[in-house]
């Protein structure tokens, strides 16, 4: 069984801790189910607000899993559902206003063209 890896956000986050022998095991709470992601369950933190997920609680198959704890920091990205919409929203916003802005910005060009009476 493969267990969650560890991440930046273990550091900041408030940590659950036990001490079992000489060793001490940081656990979070379930963004859903509210029970503890324990380090050998199959857990999944967002990389947006940070909180733990179950494979199970959002629908993850352990392919998915697998395929998320195999690859690099950086090239696969996993948000949960409220963090997908959000960022979603977010970027429409920006390409709407980077399109506004490139709209803005070609105007005065073509009117400073024109007036040089360059096409």
């Amino acid at each position: 069984m493969t267990t969650r890896k560890p991440s930046i956000s273990e550091v900041k986050k408030p940590q659950k801790t036990m001490t079992i022998g000489s060793s001490v095991t940081k656990n979070y709470d379930c963004e859903v189910c509210e029970s503890v992601v324990k380090a050998e369950d199959k857990g999944i933190e967002c990389e947006i607000c940070k909180g733990w997920f179950h494979t199970g609680c959002v629908d993850l198959t352990d392919n998915e899993y697998e395929m998320l704890a195999s690859h690099k920091l950086g090239t696969i990205h996993w948000y949960c559902t409220t963090c997908n919409v959000i960022s979603v929203e977010l970027l429409r916003l920006v390409f709407g206003l980077q399109e506004n802005l490139s709209k803005k910005v070609t105007r005065p060009k073509r009117l400073i063209s024109a007036l040089h009476g360059q096409p």
